[in-house]
């Protein structure tokens, strides 16, 4: 099975790196007040995750998954990167508090997902469509 490939390690290299930068800059920006520059970080933070999912997931050959992988990927790398920071202390305590709030609702979403996943997943084999396959 190739639900984890080169091209979601790939992704999720990507991911690490900019959701550790946003979370430092969101930080420092937050302390300033300067809330423009949160929009701002903001938007290119989301620009970098939907650009890179989308021409990474163009290389990617295995459809069966229905983006299930590059979704699970994102929600943990997201979260993950926060929590890790408000535990050590490199930011404050309450974005655990919104970064578990938010993994509540996103999560609801990616079980949605994960539902679709599996209902597709049996006109696959091995990520690749039975109907391409045998054609």
């Amino acid at each position: 099975m190739n639900f984890i490939n080169r091209y979601i390690l790939l992704f999720a290299s990507i991911a690490v790196i900019a959701s550790i930068a946003f979370t430092l800059m969101l930080n420092n920006l937050l302390e300033k007040n300067a809330y423009t520059g949160v929009v701002i970080i903001a938007v290119l933070y989301a620009l970098i995750y939907f650009l890179s999912g989308l021409m990474i997931g163009k290389q990617d050959i295995y459809e069966g998954y229905v983006g299930f992988n590059y979704h699970l990927v994102t929600f943990t790398i997201c979260n993950i990167i926060p929590l890790i920071f408000a535990y050590t202390g490199l930011i404050p305590d309450y974005y655990f508090h919104y970064t578990i709030l938010g993994m509540i609702f996103w999560g609801i979403g990616l079980t949605i997902h994960f539902i679709v996943f599996l209902i597709n997943r049996k006109k696959s084999i091995k990520g690749f469509d039975k109907t391409e396959l045998f054609e």
